[in-house]
């Protein structure tokens, strides 16, 4: 029995068996990689390596240029974090003028993007060769590690002594992780930008099997284990992607799409998926899902379960070894002291209005933005055809003039002024208008 509902989930994550392996360009023939869409797009891509405190090797990819701003030294720097399950390719699908890699590399900026350990491109370790060991790390270690190993590495690269960051829902708990846990970085960041951040939870989550796998993580957790599987939803092979091609493609042209979306309304919780377009949806099914380990997932789930943004709960015995508490510790959001801009939307099912008034009475420097759109949603912030009208165009640092008090205007006003002179960059805080 416990074989046959191994089987189930395991189909519908994805797990693998497979140890962590160098990855070879290409490795999936024709899927393309991060460097291979940069430079067909006209763009100048780099591919740096970042050891972490804990021995993970990670890839952190770049684009220091382009046709309209070529490499110069100076360059202020962003570094972009993904979501769950994703990885820097989320950032550059769509091409130049729409994508916001490429829309803040053309305004100028030194764009970075992070692969967090144990996806497509993020697979080794200096040491460990067991698979529990390798997978057992959640959002927490990526904060702690992963997040702050890279931001290092970039400012002694550029030689810069500050940069920005912003991450999107996965993306946007491991920076609450950072900037709360280890507070010294609070001084490296000039500005945080989050969309839909995961973290305070005041609701059930959207969704049959994520409920499932949430409401019985531990026998999920125990089973698999006992088969020796801790990565979830790794990168489709060539096989698999060429089998999707099918699937979507008779779903939009059989006049089926209608079952097809409510299929993954009822099962996963995707709403608003109706405006995406063919040619997006089968560019993207080949860079998302990219792998994580099931503990993340899991971490997510108490989240949701307890309704609080606290570390991982091992149990009562582990805990009181691990934390000195029977109880995991909460993060304390009110060390919090970067200038935090939190985008929420109004149909996101994850992270809703709600959540984000919990974190604006936790984070005293953090303000939200809304996007004005009732039918936007929490996968919407990537894939949606309308995100640079809705989203890209409208972060810009000088909305803290609105709610921080004096320090913050300073920066704002400074930011506005460096606009007129056309220096942009120089100042603290990060202008992102177009």
């Amino acid at each position: 029995m416990g074989l046959l509902i191994y089987k189930m989930i395991g189909s519908v994550l994805g797990v693998s068996e497979k140890k962590p392996k160098i990855r070879i360009k290409n490795l999936d023939s024709r899927l393309e990689s991060f460097i291979d869409l940069v430079e067909e797009s006209g763009y100048l891509g780099e591919e740096h390596r970042v050891k972490t405190e804990d021995g993970y090797d990670l890839t952190v990819h770049r684009i220091p240029g382009g046709p309209q701003s070529p490499v110069r030294f100076g360059k202020p720097v962003i570094l972009l974090l993904h979501g769950l399950m994703s990885a820097s390719d989320i950032w550059i699908l769509r091409g130049p003028g729409q994508d916001l890699a490429y829309l803040l590399s053309d305004a100028g900026y030194d764009v970075w993007a992070i692969n967090v350990r144990g996806n497509y491109y993020s697979t080794l370790h200096n040491s460990i060769t067991n698979n529990s060991a390798y997978w057992d790390y959640s959002w927490h270690e990526n904060g702690m590690y992963d997040v702050p190993a890279t931001i290092n590495y970039i400012l002694s690269k550029t030689r810069k002594s500050e940069l920005s960051l912003l991450g999107y829902s996965m993306g946007g708990t491991e920076i609450l992780v950072l900037l709360s846990s280890r507070p010294e970085f609070n001084h490296k960041i000039n500005i945080a930008i989050t969309w839909a951040p995961a973290a305070l939870v005041s609701h059930d989550i959207p969704g049959f099997f994520p409920n499932f796998l949430f409401r019985h993580s531990k026998q999920i957790k125990d089973l698999f284990s006992e088969y020796n599987l801790y990565q979830v939803m790794p990168r489709v092979s060539k096989q698999w992607s060429d089998f999707l091609n099918v699937w979507f493609s008779l779903c939009w042209r059989l006049n089926i799409k209608s079952i097809c979306l409510k299929l993954l309304d009822v099962t996963l919780g995707f709403k608003n998926l109706n405006d995406l377009d063919l040619a997006l949806i089968l560019r993207i099914k080949d860079h998302y899902p990219q792998g994580t380990s099931l503990k993340t997932i899991l971490h997510y789930g108490q989240v949701f379960k307890n309704r609080r943004f606290q570390q991982y709960d091992y149990g009562k015995m582990i805990n009181l070894i691990k934390y000195n508490d029977m109880i995991p510790p909460e993060y304390p959001l009110n060390k919090i002291t970067t200038p935090l801009i939190i985008y929420y939307a109004r149909n996101d099912k994850l992270v809703t209005k709600n959540d984000v008034e919990m974190m604006l009475k936790k984070i005293p420097t953090a303000i939200a933005k809304e996007v004005p759109d009732d039918k936007f949603g929490h996968l919407d912030f990537i894939i949606s055809k309308n995100i640079k009208h809705l989203v890209y165009d409208r972060i810009d640092a000088i909305d803290l003039v609105r709610y921080r008090p004096p320090y913050y205007i300073a920066i704002a006003i400074s930011q506005k002024i460096g606009k007129m002179l056309t220096f942009r960059g120089k100042y603290r805080g990060l202008d992102m208008s177009y």
